[in-house]
């Protein structure tokens, strides 16, 4: 599974949908895909997907004076395979054993949440303002079934709107559907958990 991948397939939306066939229309179903699944991506700030080799990021440490602890706040991470360290001072730690430094949340990886934080203990030092050189395997391990679902949601809405180019969907005699702009309200409901908030460095 690549980095921020489509969060489902056209024949899984096809059945979602009760299209009997995708036939001529996988093209537009693939579509439709991609733009729910970035929209995913950008309501919760994150996404779903993992790269396939560990490679390197630049991070900015920063310093907590009440717990005097160095903290790294890095993308998703759920695995140690490939983990290491390497600060600008030249001062390296690698995992696993994760020598020196603790991912966060601890638990997050056996509630099927990624490592978000990596924290080093008391004792440890780098000089301020200097970048870590954090090399890992980002990512999610799996997708979610609930971001799937948000995803099939807004892709059958967005599929929909090839019969509605003026963003009505039905007609007078059943009943009218107006296809607003924004995401999907119940889209944007179930994914809320999944929201990721940055901190500013």
């Amino acid at each position: 599974m690549p980095w921020a991948p489509p969060y489902c397939s056209a024949a899984d939306l096809a059945h979602f949908i009760s299209e009997a066939s995708v036939g001529s229309d996988n093209t537009e179903l693939t579509l439709a895909i991609e733009s729910a699944s970035r929209s995913v991506d950008r309501i919760t700030g994150r996404q779903f997907g993992v790269v396939d080799e560990p490679e390197s990021r630049w991070y900015v440490p920063t310093y907590d004076r009440d717990r005097r602890r160095w903290i790294i706040d890095v993308d998703d991470l759920m695995t140690a395979d490939g983990l290491a360290v390497e600060f600008g001072d030249g001062a390296t730690v690698s995992g696993p054993p994760l020598a020196g430094y603790v991912p966060l949340p601890v638990n997050a990886v056996a509630n099927g949440i990624p490592w978000t934080q990596l924290v080093f203990g008391q004792g440890f030092s780098v000089a301020s303002g200097n970048q870590a050189r954090v090399t890992a395997k980002w990512g999610w391990t799996e997708i979610p079934p609930t971001i799937k679902l948000a995803t099939l949601l807004q892709a059958s809405r967005l599929f929909a709107r090839r019969h509605a180019p003026f963003g009505v969907a039905g007609n007078p005699e059943v009943g009218q559907l107006r296809l607003l702009e924004r995401l999907d309200a119940d889209v944007a409901v179930s994914v809320r958990p999944f929201a990721r908030v940055w901190g500013a460095v």
